[in-house]
């Protein structure tokens, strides 16, 4: 795009001290000032810098942590945060602190979900709502219709599990357990996805934005008769 005068950055902030993150109920290793995120900025355009991630005694050991499954990832993030304890500490108190209207909604609707309600995933989504996961990417209701249809074509007992949901102005992220049984390989035993949902809700209070996250890797393909021997085998020899 710099042939028609437009710069394109990727900025990636830590922990930076404003009235929203004094919010938060967890720890903020190195929290910096709004001003000093403001000259990291300023410095990084002043360089040309595309990446610009601050402050590197944080944000370096976060890039070296995304090279590990997602399961292990949000492990050690919930560590060095103290958010383990938090969560902890706040398991009690979900009664003072209930789900908004929207966010309940999704919550009920995909932890009931059976083919049937598939059919009513105009309910909470927006008809020009976007989704992806770590195999698709789609727009529009009639798509992402088809996505959660053929859950029920490829395994058996589908059931989602929310672990937890947060929830700040129109952004949401829920982390949840994905339960099943394969069809073709393995029937008898129980199957556990674990991953994260980031939701953004329109104006309707409909999801106008979906994106899931989860290690395929490891969540999926290593339980692959063949596929998961060679992924199990190749893991040691990358580490």
């Amino acid at each position: 795009m710099s042939p028609r005068g437009i710069g394109v950055f990727l900025i990636t902030p830590g922990f930076v001290d404003t009235p929203l993150t004094k919010q938060n109920e967890f720890k903020m290793p190195a929290l910096i000032s709004a001003d000093q995120a403001a000259t990291e900025i300023i410095e990084g355009f002043a360089r040309g810098d595309f990446d610009m991630h601050f402050p590197k005694r944080l944000t370096r050991w976060l890039k070296v942590l995304r090279l590990l499954p997602y399961a292990l990832y949000f492990r050690a993030v919930r560590k060095m945060t103290g958010s383990e304890a938090v969560a902890s500490a706040n398991e009690n108190d979900s009664a003072r602190r209930p789900l908004s209207v929207e966010l309940a909604r999704v919550v009920d609707f995909f932890e009931h979900i059976d083919a049937a309600a598939v059919g009513r995933l105009d309910q909470i989504c927006a008809e020009h709502a976007w989704f992806k996961d770590p195999f698709n990417e789609v727009r529009g209701i009639e798509p992402i219709r088809r996505i959660f249809g053929h859950m029920f074509i490829q395994v058996e007992q589908p059931r989602f599990a929310v672990i937890e949901a947060v929830q700040q102005g129109s952004q949401a992220f829920l982390t949840w357990d994905f339960t099943f049984r394969m069809k073709r390989f393995d029937r008898r035993s129980m199957q556990t996805i674990r991953g994260a949902s980031h939701l953004r809700f329109a104006a309707d209070g409909r999801v106008e934005m979906h994106r899931d996250c989860w290690d395929a890797a490891e969540e999926l393909y290593e339980k692959l008769p063949f596929v998961g021997a060679l992924m199990r085998w190749l893991k040691p020899q990358a580490g």
